[in-house]
C-alpha cells in the first residue's frame, strides 16, 4: 500500500492569481510542511528540499502563486491551518481531521 500526500488548503481558493510574475514576501501564501525525509527535509544549504518541497514549486510554476514554506511538526501545521497561521499544509492523512480543514 502506497502513500499519498494530502494537501490542505485553507482560503486558496478566494485568492486572486497575480496579474504578472509571481508576488513576494507577504503575498505568498504560507505552507506548513512536516520534517520527514525524504519529503522535507534541510539540505547542506540549510534551504527545505524534498518531494514535498519540489511539489509546492512546481505549484508555484503551475499557478504563478508564491509559496512561503515553513517546516514545523505535524501537530503545529494543523494548528496553524484552524488558526489562520498557515493557508495550506503538505502531510500524510492519518484519522479524521478537524471539519473545518478541508483536505483536497
Amino acid at each position: 500500500m502506497g502513500f499519498r500526500p494530502l494537501i490542505l488548503m485553507a482560503g486558496l481558493v478566494s485568492m486572486p492569481l497575480p496579474a504578472a510574475g509571481v508576488p513576494s514576501g507577504p503575498d505568498c501564501l504560507k505552507v506548513g510542511l512536516n520534517n520527514l525525509p525524504p519529503f522535507v527535509f534541510p539540505g547542506p544549504d540549510g534551504r527545505l528540499q524534498g518531494i514535498h518541497v519540489d511539489y509546492i514549486r512546481q505549484l508555484e510554476k503551475r499557478t504563478g502563486l508564491c509559496f512561503t514554506i515553513r517546516s514545523v511538526p505535524f501537530a503545529r501545521s494543523l494548528r496553524g491551518m484552524e488558526t489562520g497561521q498557515f493557508d495550506a499544509a503538505v502531510f500524510f492523512k492519518k484519522g479524521k481531521l478537524n471539519p473545518r480543514i478541508e483536505g483536497l
